[in-house]
């Protein structure tokens, strides 16, 4: 399993494939949440991955790194293996500003 390039899919379909300007990607903040995309090499009943959203725990470190923590149910990569780790609610990711498909400050107000 592998995390979208988003920064790469933006610049070859740039007509279709919108992500946040960069100097938002490169800001999120503990609490923000972000959107990740996970492709996994075998498709599971015809779905090749899943984008769910992470919230932020860890801003942006010395090494361009995010970490933060999966905020969905997952449906298509639950119980699967990333970063060590078994992929599930809550389970910890870590990410670079590439990754970050979709931003939501911690400050929004949801009505």
């Amino acid at each position: 399993m592998r995390l979208i390039n988003g920064e790469a899919k933006a610049k070859a379909h740039p007509d279709t494939w919108f992500i946040p300007p960069a100097r938002k990607r490169m800001a999120a903040e503990a609490g923000d949440w972000v959107k990740l995309g996970f492709v996994i090499d075998e498709p599971i009943d015809g779905c090749g991955g899943e984008r769910p959203w992470v919230k932020v725990t860890r801003g942006i470190d010395a090494m361009g790194t995010y970490e933060g923590e999966i905020d969905n149910e997952l449906v298509v990569i639950d119980g699967l293996k990333f970063q060590g780790r078994t992929m599930k609610l809550g389970a910890r990711v870590k990410f670079k500003p590439k990754h970050i498909l979709d931003w939501v400050s911690a400050s929004y107000v949801w009505d």
